[in-house]
């Protein structure tokens, strides 16, 4: 009984937090938009369209958590000339990959 009691707990918190979990969409709305108009819109802010960005997912990563100052960044991405950045504060690795994959075409 107490193992099923458990389970049952540990199913909810599970849910529970995965259901309180913004998506990339919302992320992107509260963190990126400022900056970046809608992916795949070909439009620019102070930053390029991320639908279109040659960035892999580790190096978008890099730019987002870390600003412009990661080892290996390119200088130039799609003719756009890649502008300093600050690192973005109050976002997780796991974040930033939300707004990858949404940029990119997911949900």
């Amino acid at each position: 009984m107490k193992q099923i009691f458990l389970l049952a707990v540990s199913v909810l918190m599970v849910s529970a937090g995965s259901s309180f979990a913004d998506s990339g969409a919302d992320i992107f709305t509260k963190k990126c938009k400022t900056c970046h108009d809608t992916p795949g819109s070909g439009k620019t802010k102070l930053g390029p369209d991320l639908a279109t960005s040659k960035m892999t997912e580790d190096q978008f990563v890099k730019q987002v958590m870390n600003g412009s100052e990661w080892a290996g960044r390119p200088a130039k991405m799609a003719g756009f000339e890649m502008k300093k950045m600050m690192p973005i504060k109050g976002i997780t690795d796991a974040d930033v990959k939300a707004v990858y994959k949404f940029a990119k075409g997911g949900k």
